[in-house]
């Protein structure tokens, strides 16, 4: 459509003069994604991961894009769906066929990782970390390898550490502030009390999750 090309010269131009600007790199990702260029698009994220590798938003969209591959959507994914020339088409699907089987669990992996790092960075939805339990599963099945499950569990392991320090060192906040009486609201209390709460959240569905993937490991292993 001819407004996705006018938003995608808009934002080139955009970073032409700030070539490190996530905002326009992210847009233009999503426009790519609109479009069905899915390598473009995660071309735009992987810049963003590596100019500020603390963005969320990069790794959790690049992590989608990714999944829609995994499951066959990805409109131009060199992975799932190998170009064939009339030539080799005949002869070649076989080929196509095993490149694609042999390459799907490194994409899982990759989504994985991805989705584990936008955790990691800040992203706290429960239903990301159950969708990394959810692909762990389906890496397993596929591979029939113990060691992906592991690492993840022990991935998930690190995240509920640091879930567990940041909820430490929020309630050591809250009394401190307190006990400075610093906080002077019912409101003020209330926004203490819903970020504990959602840190819990997480901290619990890392927990489900978890232990999801070691009941896999005892009856698989």
């Amino acid at each position: 459509m001819q407004e996705f090309h006018s938003a995608i010269v808009d934002l080139s131009h955009v970073l032409n003069q700030q070539p490190n600007s996530a905002e326009a790199l992210l847009l233009r990702s999503k426009v790519y994604a609109k479009q069905g260029h899915t390598t473009l698009a995660i071309k735009d994220l992987t810049a963003i991961t590596k100019n500020d590798p603390k963005n969320w938003r990069a790794y959790y969209e690049r992590a989608y894009l990714r999944h829609k591959q995994v499951e066959g959507m990805g409109d131009d994914s060199a992975t799932l769906q190998p170009p064939m020339s009339k030539e080799n088409k005949a002869d070649g699907a076989d080929a196509a066929s095993h490149t694609a089987v042999t390459n799907i669990p490194s994409l899982i992996g990759q989504t994985i990782d991805d989705y584990m790092q936008a955790i990691r960075t800040g992203c706290y939805l429960n239903d990301v970390i159950e969708t990394v339990g959810d692909l762990t599963i389906r890496l397993v099945e596929w591979t029939h390898d113990a060691k992906h499950c592991l690492q993840v569990v022990g991935g998930l392991a690190a995240l509920i550490a640091l879930m567990d320090e940041t909820e430490g060192k929020l309630k050591d906040q809250r009394r401190a502030a307190a006990k400075a009486q610093s906080i002077t609201s019912s409101h003020d209390t209330t926004l203490w009390e819903l970020e504990e709460d959602r840190l819990a959240k997480v901290i619990a569905c890392l927990l489900t999750q978890r232990g999801r993937l070691y009941i896999l490991v005892c009856k698989k292993w």
